[in-house]
C-alpha cells in the first residue's frame, strides 16, 4: 500500500518503495538474519538526509535518481536552489557516471567507432560526453557518430594534480609554468585569471585587422593592423600608453573572452578553441579613439577617463583625431591604466 507499505508495515517512504527495493527491505526484514545497514553508506543518492550524514567519499555505493540530482544522460544545469555541498556531491556522481561509460567502452564496447568526447558543456563535470544542456544534446553510445573538429584535442578523462593545468599533449605543465597550458597562436594572461588569448583578438586598428600576430613561442608579435593605430605612442587605445607596439606584453587582464578568442585552461582538460567562432567585431573588443568619436559602445571608457587629470577635453572632443590629441594631454598614465576594465567593448 502506497501509505502504509508492505503488509502494512512501512518499509516505504523511499524511491522504489513500491517495486522490487521495497519488497526486498520489507522481505530481509523478516529474516531473522537480517542486518539493517545504513542506506547513505551503501545506497548513497545525494539527498538531504546523506548530506549530512556521510560525505562520497565515505560511501560503499551509490544511486543516481533523476528526482536527486538528475538524469546524467540529459546533461542538466545545476539547481541554482542546491546547496554547495549538494552541488558538488551531484557533480561527482555524475562525473562517476561517465567515468563507468568511459572504461566500459575503452574496455569491452565492440564497436568500430567510439563517440570522441568532444562535448564542451561542464566538461569537468560531463567529461566531454554532453554538447550543451538538455537530452538532445547528449552524446550517446549507440547513436550517430558526430565527428571531432580539427582545431580540438581530446584526452583521456584524468585530472591533472591541484595547481597544475592540462597541456595539448595532454600531460600536465609544471606548477611552476601554467602558461605551457596554452595552445599555439595565443599568448598567455596570468592575471587575474589564468587565459589563452588570440594574439588576433583585443587589439586592432580601424578595419578590424589585429594589431598583432602569433610568434609561435606562446607570445604575440608585430601584426598586419596600420602602425599608426596600433603603436601605443599614438593614443589610439584610451587606456593604453607608453612606447611601443600593443603586441609587447601588454595585459588587458581579461576574465573572459568572446567566441573564438582564446580559452582558459583547466586541470581536466585542455585549452582548445575554434578560431572561426565570433565576427571580428567582437574580437575587436579594446576601445579606440574611434570608438569614443563614434559614441556608442565605449562610453563608460569616457567616463572613467573624465575622472583623470587634464581630461576636460574628453567631454568637448567629437572626432577620432580630437580624442587622440586630447588622450596625449591625459598624462597621468596610472590613471589611463585603471580604465582598461571600463575600456572594452564585451
Amino acid at each position: 500500500d502506497p501509505l502504509t507499505g508492505w503488509n502494512n508495515e512501512g518499509f516505504n517512504g523511499f524511491p522504489g518503495e513500491l517495486g522490487l527495493p521495497g519488497f526486498l527491505s520489507y522481505y530481509f526484514n523478516k529474516n531473522p538474519g537480517y542486518i539493517p545497514v545504513d542506506r547513505c553508506t551503501y545506497a548513497y543518492t545525494a539527498d538531504d538526509d546523506c548530506l549530512i550524514q556521510v560525505t562520497i567519499n565515505e560511501c560503499k555505493a551509490v544511486r543516481v535518481y533523476e528526482e536527486v540530482c538528475g538524469n546524467p544522460r540529459t546533461c542538466p544545469y545545476d539547481n541554482p536552489h542546491w546547496s554547495p555541498a549538494k552541488r558538488e556531491a551531484c557533480a561527482e556522481l555524475h562525473r562517476t557516471y561517465f567515468e563507468h561509460r568511459y572504461s566500459f567502452e575503452e574496455t569491452y564496447f565492440n564497436k568500430t567507432f567510439i563517440q570522441d568526447r568532444i562535448g564542451m558543456f561542464n566538461t569537468e563535470t560531463f567529461l566531454g560526453y554532453c554538447t550543451g544542456p538538455g537530452g538532445d544534446n547528449y552524446l550517446s553510445m549507440t547513436g550517430a557518430i558526430i565527428q571531432k573538429p580539427d582545431w580540438q584535442t581530446v584526452c583521456p578523462p584524468n585530472v591533472c594534480p591541484l595547481g597544475t593545468f592540462m597541456k595539448s599533449d595532454c600531460t600536465c605543465t609544471s606548477p611552476y609554468d601554467p602558461c605551457d597550458a596554452c595552445p599555439l597562436n595565443t599568448r598567455c594572461q596570468t592575471f587575474p585569471s589564468l587565459m589563452c588569448i588570440d594574439c588576433s583578438c583585443g587589439f586592432c586598428d580601424d578595419s578590424l585587422t589585429g594589431c598583432c600576430e602569433y610568434n609561435g613561442q606562446n607570445d604575440c608579435m608585430i601584426g598586419s593592423g596600420l602602425p599608426e593605430q596600433c603603436a601605443m605612442m599614438n593614443n589610439n587605445f584610451p587606456a593604453f600608453a607608453g612606447y611601443g607596439y600593443v603586441c609587447g606584453g601588454v595585459e588587458t587582464s581579461r576574465t573572459s573572452l568572446p567566441n573564438g578568442c582564446g580559452c582558459q585552461p583547466t586541470p581536466h582538460s585542455p585549452c582548445t578553441y575554434n578560431r572561426d567562432w565570433g565576427t571580428r567585431e567582437d574580437k575587436c573588443y579594446i576601445c579606440t579613439a574611434s570608438d569614443l568619436a563614434e559614441g556608442e559602445s565605449c562610453e563608460t571608457c569616457k567616463d572613467c577617463l573624465s575622472n583623470c587629470p587634464n581630461s576636460d577635453c574628453i567631454s568637448t572632443s567629437s572626432t577620432e583625431e580630437e580624442f587622440m590629441l586630447c588622450l596625449h594631454s591625459i598624462t597621468d598614465v596610472y590613471c589611463r591604466a585603471s580604465c582598461h576594465y571600463s575600456c572594452m567593448k564585451n
